[in-house]
C-alpha cells in the first residue's frame, strides 16, 4: 500500500504517492516535523535527510530504515522498532526514547546531545562511546540507598504522627 508523501514546494492537492519496489517506502528529505506517526510499518524505508523535528513516533516498525542525515531534534519515540536502522550523521538532539529497540542500529557520527532514554539498550547498537546517551532513570546501583531512605522517611513520619496524637 503506497504512502502519500509531498515533494517540497508542492501544494497539498498535488500530492504524489511513493512506494519503494524492494524494501519499503522512500520519502527522502520529507518534512514530517511536528507530525504524529503512530502504528506505521515503514520497515526498510528511506527517510534520509527527512525532517522529523518534534515529531511523535509511537508503536511503529522502522526496522532497517535509513535515517542518515535526518533531523530528529526534540522528537519523541515510544515503542518503536529500529532494529538495524541507520542513523549516521543524524541529529537526535533533545529527543526522548522510551522502550525503543535499537539492536544492530548504526549511530556513527550522530549528534546525541540531550537525548533522554528509558528502557533502551544502547549497548546493543553501534554507538561511539562519546555519543552514548544517558538514561533518564536512576542507575540500579543507587536503588538500595533509595529504598533505605524511603524506609527511614516512613519510620520518621510514623513516629512523628504518633507523637502528635
Amino acid at each position: 500500500m503506497p504512502v502519500e508523501a509531498y515533494e517540497s514546494g508542492q501544494d497539498i492537492e498535488e500530492k504524489q504517492p511513493y512506494e519503494s519496489e524492494s524494501t519499503g517506502i522512500d520519502v527522502i528529505g520529507l518534512d514530517l516535523s511536528n507530525e504524529r506517526l503512530t502504528g506505521l510499518d515503514m520497515q526498510g524505508a528511506d527517510l534520509s535527510h527527512a525532517n522529523l523535528t518534534r515529531a511523535m513516533i509511537a508503536g511503529s516498525n522502522l526496522a532497517g530504515a535509513n535515517l542518515s542525515h535526518a533531523r530528529l531534534i526534540g522528537t519523541s519515540l515510544a515503542g518503536v522498532n529500529l532494529d538495524g536502522a541507520n542513523f549516521c550523521y543524524a541529529d537526535l538532539s533533545d529527543s526522548k526514547w522510551i522502550a525503543v529497540n535499537i539492536e544492530g542500529a548504526d549511530f556513527g557520527d550522530t549528534m546525541t546531545s540531550g537525548v533522554r532514554s528509558v528502557l533502551v539498550d544502547w549497548s546493543s547498537a553501534s554507538v561511539p562511546p562519546v555519543n552514548k546517551p544517558r538514561p533518564m532513570v536512576t542507575p540500579l546501583i543507587f536503588m538500595p540507598l533509595i529504598v533505605i531512605g524511603g524506609a527511614l522517611l516512613s519510620l520518621f513520619l510514623r513516629w512523628k504522627y504518633r507523637k502528635h496524637r
